[in-house]
């Protein structure tokens, strides 16, 4: 068992489901062999904030024009349940877990 911290700047959205208790997903792929396990929410110590780096003013057609834009900051710490295991980490469940889900 190890925890790691771990940060993801430039995030454009002043406000993020992050500051409302949402948490990162994490996938062991020893869990999912061992009892079928897949994406499970995980994540201690989660903040949201607003860094000290700022977009430039934009002018591309495909954007619109924008002033100057405040980025921020997502850090997290994540315990990973088992040694010498391969996990993944995602913002939010991936489209290929989400299929079964789905009635076509």
């Amino acid at each position: 068992v190890s925890t790691q911290s771990t940060g993801i700047i430039n995030c454009e959205k002043s406000c993020s489901s992050f500051t409302q208790g949402m948490q990162p997903l994490l996938y062991s792929v020893h869990d999912a062999l061992s009892n079928g396990s897949g994406w499970q929410r995980s994540g201690k110590r989660i903040c949201y904030y607003k860094n000290n780096f700022v977009r430039k003013a934009t002018d591309d057609p495909s954007r619109g024009t924008s002033g100057p834009q405040n980025m921020y900051t997502l850090t997290f710490t994540v315990c990973f349940p088992h040694s010498n295991d391969t996990c993944y980490i995602a913002y939010h469940y991936p489209y290929s877990a989400l299929i079964p889900l789905l009635n076509f």
